[in-house]
């Protein structure tokens, strides 16, 4: 298992600056269990990442900063990993507005 629900929870909370209590009662649950069930059928972390980051932007979980959370919770499967992610803050916004 990459992440779970609450994990995706408390990124969004740190995007946002709220205490994660909050922010859960403005959270679709049914999607994150969904983009949950889904990175975890990822063959690998780069897999995993890439599922997370799609799914997160795609499907809006969250009422606002759903491509933040996404690159932030991205960011943190692949460290996790052991990988070290360094790009220009301009080409995430690109990329995650291609998405």
């Amino acid at each position: 298992m990459y992440l779970d629900e609450s994990k995706l929870v408390w990124a969004a909370a740190l995007v946002e600056d709220v205490e994660p209590d909050e922010l859960l009662a403005r959270v679709d649950v049914a999607a994150l269990a969904t983009i949950v069930a889904d990175v975890d059928e990822a063959i690998g972390p780069i897999d995993a990442a890439a599922r997370l980051l799609v799914r997160v932007v795609r499907d809006r979980p969250f009422l606002s900063g759903n491509a933040a959370v996404g690159w932030l919770a991205t960011v943190e499967v692949l460290a996790a990993a052991g990988w070290r992610i360094s790009v220009h803050r301009a080409r995430v916004v690109r990329l995650c507005g291609g998405i």
